[in-house]
């Protein structure tokens, strides 16, 4: 009986130490298969023509009252409100901006161009960690670094390449640069959300933060959009349904985002969700029978090489 409890009592044990190591894991990847499904909903609400700062604003108001209910019934108090409102402001603003210049990118270029740029957030993220954390990358992060940059000059030009008048030309350059002020965006998003993590609550955090990303996108809408013409209601009724989703989603998302940071390394973690943008190119190349030739092959294969150098140790 009492090797049997002893055995028993081993195992309990096991188990919690293999969940404490991999907890982050298990989070890294739940997050990274809802991002990649929000990406693509994103393509969808692009293809739609769907304004995207009301887009992010019904999924900004969707994620707020979700958190709001949630602290509601939870009953937990706000603690460190000024701590709180200092990282959500912070992190809202970049949130904001990087979603907005996501989907605009979308318009302009496909997936299997805009979501690789967008995700060099990993190697702005490695540069941080240079400055900020005086972290010294291996070789063959640094090979990882220079792939990445290698690839948006292997983008521009296959751009430049595969259009045919100035105006796709410009509309291609335009969408570019919107996948990279995308990229920058996200990347101080997740730096805040790194340090957020750790100093005040999960929940908390993210209703302020959405809240002030639903603020910013009214202002946005009413200030710089206030003469364009109302939608209609079938337009309005795309904008509810894929702003909906995407906020159903985001708020599981963020929050298992939060939930890694506070328990896992921030490289490794940015490194295996930097793959989400594989999920959405996929969905698109059969959805909308988006061209999938050698060159966004060859983005896709420098995308994942340049993550698993930047993510692996040697």
């Amino acid at each position: 009986m009492e090797i049997d409890c002893f055995v028993i009592n081993l195992m309990l044990l096991l188990q919690i130490m293999i969940w404490e190591q991999f907890d982050w894991f298990i989070y890294t990847i739940c997050f990274t298969v809802i991002y990649g499904i929000i990406n693509f909903v994103y393509k969808i609400a692009a293809v739609h023509q769907c304004p995207s700062h009301r887009v992010v604003n019904m999924a900004a108001i969707t994620v707020t009252i979700s958190s709001f209910v949630i602290v509601i019934i939870s009953g937990s108090a706000f603690v460190d409100f000024r701590l709180i409102i200092f990282f959500a402001i912070i992190n809202s603003s970049f949130f904001a901006l990087g979603s907005i210049t996501k989907i605009q990118s979308l318009k302009y270029i496909p997936t299997s161009f805009a979501f690789p740029v967008t995700k060099l957030n990993s190697v702005f993220l490695i540069i941080y960690a240079l400055i900020l954390f005086n972290e010294q990358p291996l070789w063959n992060q640094w090979i990882g670094i220079t792939l990445s940059l290698s690839m948006l000059a292997f983008i521009s030009f296959s751009a430049k390449g595969s259009t045919t008048t100035k105006k796709e030309n410009k509309q291609h350059v335009s969408g570019l640069l919107l996948a990279l002020l995308a990229a920058f965006s996200t990347s101080i998003s997740m730096l805040t959300g790194k340090f957020a993590s750790t100093e005040v609550s999960k929940l908390h955090y993210i209703f302020v933060s959405y809240a002030l990303v639903m603020i910013y996108t009214t202002i946005i809408s009413r200030t710089f959009y206030r003469k364009k013409r109302k939608v209609g209601k079938s337009m309005y009724r795309k904008i509810l349904l894929f702003g909906i989703i995407i906020g159903i989603l985001n708020f599981a998302g963020y929050f298992l985002v939060l939930s890694a940071f506070a328990t896992g390394p921030l490289s490794l973690i940015q490194g295996i969700s930097s793959n989400s943008f594989i999920i959405p190119i996929i969905l698109s190349v059969i959805v909308f029978k988006e061209k999938f030739s050698y060159k966004n092959a060859i983005v896709v294969f420098l995308a994942i090489l340049s993550v698993l150098l930047i993510k692996l140790e040697f």
